[in-house]
């Protein structure tokens, strides 16, 4: 798996610059391939309003990254290896929900998305050392 240089940012608002400069739109540009306001995506940048987890997908799908929070702060990924990883867990913790709502999240999930996003931050860290 290779990992593209990536960076922790502080906000979601932070985060989604990144996404749409890496994929080379303008927030005018990607506003337009996204279908939506330009106002609301200004609103998203700024973060003076948080999209729904919905809303998310949409936007990865429109720049073909994933928007990961973290306890760190917020991850762009762009290597492809590492969506799916992020796409398995994602999935995992929403079927136990499905199935399990009274008992919120299983402990084992969070520690494999734990795992995962330690994992992530290793690979970005020996990236940046190496270079």
């Amino acid at each position: 798996m290779s990992i593209d240089r990536q960076e922790i940012f502080k906000t979601f608002g932070e985060a989604l610059i990144y996404a749409i400069k890496f994929k080379g739109f303008s927030q005018a540009s990607f506003s337009r391939e996204w279908d939506k306001d330009p106002g609301m995506v200004n609103k998203y940048v700024k973060n003076e309003r948080m999209p729904r987890p919905e809303t998310v997908k949409e936007m990865e799908q429109v720049l073909t990254v994933k928007i990961q929070e973290t306890k760190e702060g917020w991850m762009v990924i762009t290597d492809p290896d590492a969506q799916r990883a992020v796409d398995s867990v994602r999935a995992l913790i929403n079927v136990y929900k499905a199935r399990s709502p009274e008992r919120g999240e299983i402990p084992e999930l969070l520690e494999l998305r734990d795992m995962i996003e330690r994992d992530i931050n290793d690979l970005v860290k020996k990236s940046r050392d190496s270079d």
